[in-house]
């Protein structure tokens, strides 16, 4: 399980009880084709990777769908480790766009918590472009507020 940080960032959680899941890691989601067409898939104003399981962790909680861990399945991931040629990446990861893409995905779902995140100093000076596909988003699936996904997890 991940927990969301007010830098926009996540962290390991597994101590929390019960099977619903704050925030995926990254990369690892089996979600129906139904849900991922009604809520707009990936944010296409999203650059390179980092800051896609922000998004659509909060939209899914925010517009109606849940997110649970699959009791005894098994999910393999390659780690990076320094030095070891097997596990290098052979790709850039531009961090001024995972930067971007998680304010993007805050100023989408966190309303005026969001003025929070923009403190931090990392994220002063970035533009994340129209948010529009998220207003449409919002309406069309009634979503709620990011008090509300407060309250869900409110004992973390």
């Amino acid at each position: 399980k991940m927990c969301i940080t007010l830098s926009v960032d996540f962290f390991w959680c597994n101590e929390l009880p019960g099977p619903e899941v704050p925030i995926l890691s990254g990369g690892l989601l089996a979600i129906s084709r139904k849900w991922w067409h009604e809520s707009g898939g990936y944010d296409p104003s999203m650059r390179s990777w980092g800051g896609e399981n922000i998004d659509q962790s909060l939209r899914t909680w925010l517009c109606g769908g849940e997110i649970v861990y699959a009791e005894g399945s098994r999910v393999a991931h390659m780690w990076r480790e320094p030095g070891n040629p097997k596990t290098m990446l052979h790709y850039a990861i531009p961090e001024g766009d995972v930067l971007r893409n998680r304010l993007r995905a805050a100023r989408a779902w966190m309303g005026p918590w969001v003025q929070k995140v923009q403190s931090f100093q990392e994220f002063q000076d970035i533009e994340t472009g129209s948010l529009a596909n998220f207003d449409d988003i919002k309406g069309r699936l009634q979503c709620g507020t990011f008090q509300d996904y407060l309250l869900r997890f409110e004992d973390l």
